[in-house]
């Protein structure tokens, strides 16, 4: 049986949350500001923070799960970029359509799953 001290867990975790709110250590260098996917991989036709953002972000969001967030960041921007089927509000492509993206874009997503998006 594993026991765990509530007082060391809160004292250890504390101290990493307080490193992260101030930016210290590790944090002082990588933050989600800086080194996350989702900040570096924006798609150049997006405005960061508007409504096509966050849809963005929602739809890749959707599929997180099964490839590297770095990569899957990045080819849904690449996507976007090139091919905005999938991001057109209201839009709903066929399945065949929508897997075929997938494919061409090397978004590892079982065919079930793309069905999230239609």
């Amino acid at each position: 049986m594993i026991t765990i001290s509530k007082t060391r867990f809160l004292k250890v975790f504390g101290l990493i949350f307080e490193a992260y709110v101030n930016r210290q250590g590790l944090f002082a260098k990588h933050t989600a500001d800086t080194s996350g996917p989702q900040k570096t991989f924006c798609p150049s036709k997006v405005e960061k923070g508007s409504r096509e953002h966050l849809y963005w972000l929602a739809l890749v969001a959707l599929s997180d799960r099964r490839t590297n967030s770095i990569h899957l960041y990045k080819n849904f921007a690449t996507m976007y970029d090139q091919d905005q089927t999938l991001f057109v509000q209201g839009l709903q492509p066929s399945l065949e359509k929508a897997t075929e993206l997938f494919r061409a874009y090397q978004i590892a997503l079982p065919v079930k799953d793309i069905g999230l998006f239609l």
